[in-house]
């Protein structure tokens, strides 16, 4: 079985992301087609288009990251605005498939060419996500913990937290400056960082 996206690139070098049902989720770069710019969610076995939710004129830099919140499932992407979505899994984008439950204010001050995310949840319950920076980091984007100016690119990270019941993404810490960061990997807590550029 394939899915189609109609000549819009299919963005990330990870697999798709898969919800607690089945469901498959997919991001979209830029292209001539009607889901151009967009987080496709597909239904297996037979890959066929569910929903979708698009940012006009703007497409997405990686993989997203699916994970459950109060018992549903909430989907986190990155896109070349340098802003974090946050979508609910059953209707990513609403009725007009455009309305995010959330959008994170911009990380980063340019237009990035990769993203790459990462979730997990610590020992307290809390769930962190963290995205790397293709450039430097926006100004108007605070982080409680720094470490440094950042122009080349960095690791950042976000906590989810519920304000009036909308699942929220507060910047909470970022990375010294790094040349190049692809996705990192999370263990036990542990964030690992891998710069792949020069310095």
């Amino acid at each position: 079985t394939s899915y189609d996206a109609k000549g819009a690139a299919i963005v990330g070098s990870a697999p798709p992301a898969f919800g607690t049902d089945g469901t498959i989720y997919i991001a979209t770069g830029a292209g001539n087609s009607p889901v151009a710019n967009s987080i496709v969610s597909l239904t297996p076995p037979a890959l066929t288009q569910k929903d979708s939710f698009t940012v006009d004129g703007s497409p997405f830099t990686s993989n997203p990251v699916v994970f459950q919140h109060r018992g549903k499932d909430l989907i986190v992407a990155a896109n070349k605005d340098g802003r974090l979505y946050v979508l609910a899994g059953t209707s990513p984008g609403g009725a007009d498939h455009k309305t995010p439950l959330h959008k994170s204010s911009p990380v980063s001050a340019g237009t990035q060419t990769t993203t790459g995310l990462a979730s997990w949840q610590d020992a307290a319950g809390t769930r962190w996500i963290a995205v790397t920076l293709g450039g430097a980091a926006h100004a108007d984007t605070k982080f409680p913990l720094a470490n440094g100016a950042v122009s080349k690119g960095a690791i950042a990270a976000f906590t989810l937290v519920d304000q009036s019941d909308v699942p929220t993404l507060q910047p909470q810490w970022i990375s010294r400056d790094l040349a190049g960061p692809v996705t990192p990997l999370v263990g036990n807590g542990v964030v690992f960082a891998l710069a792949g550029g020069e310095v």
